[in-house]
């Protein structure tokens, strides 16, 4: 999908990178080797991408964006052009938005975070940095959103509701309460399943 999103926005691709590879291209572009790779380039020359997706409670994707972070690499906010984006949203460094996407008017969203094909964050709603809305959620207005959170495919966030740190929302829930950090919450409406 972010392959699709560079090159539908003309964006040069220098290359990825793998953590193992038996393949010499990606999607026609050069795989230059593990991630070390970009150190060869200097961060004035190149900007990256973040592929790594959500991978459960795998830190990968925010170790990935802070070892490169300080050394100085910048990374790229990849937005699709079918996402709706209101003027009025914030969007932190490294966000990416995927197809059909909607930010409403007010919304900020924190560095690193995916908002997937046809999520709707809707108006003033705040979301944490290394958050993963999955494809199809709903996130009314006002909600609150903390860092290093997941909300699973088709999910509802109602209006108001504050959700913590570290939290996972289970695909097709409905938030009707408050949800404190490291939480898993599932079910309609949604209830605790097991702290992390």
């Amino acid at each position: 999908m972010l392959m699709d999103i560079l090159l539908m926005t003309n964006c040069e691709i220098l290359g990825v990178t793998l953590p193992h590879s038996e393949t010499e291209t990606v999607l026609d572009a050069p795989v230059l080797g593990q991630d070390q790779q970009i150190l060869h380039h200097s961060p004035n020359e190149v900007m990256l991408v973040n592929a790594i997706g959500y991978v459960g409670r795998s830190r990968k994707r925010i170790n990935i964006y802070h070892f490169f972070k300080e050394r100085g690499y910048r990374f790229h906010t990849v937005i699709h052009p079918s996402a709706i984006i209101s003027s009025y949203t914030q969007l932190g460094e490294g966000v990416q938005i995927m197809a059909g996407a909607i930010l409403q008017a007010g919304t900020s969203v924190g560095c690193n975070a995916v908002v997937n094909t046809k999520a709707s964050v809707d108006h003033d709603c705040w979301v944490g940095a290394h958050t993963h809305i999955a494809p199809g959620s709903t996130l009314c207005g006002h909600v609150r959103l903390g860092e290093e959170s997941f909300v699973g495919a088709g999910a509802v966030l109602l209006p108001h509701k504050e959700v913590g740190n570290r939290c996972t929302i289970g695909a097709g829930s409905v938030v009707v309460k408050d949800v404190p950090d490291d939480t898993v919450v599932m079910g309609v409406p949604a209830e605790e399943g097991k702290h992390e």
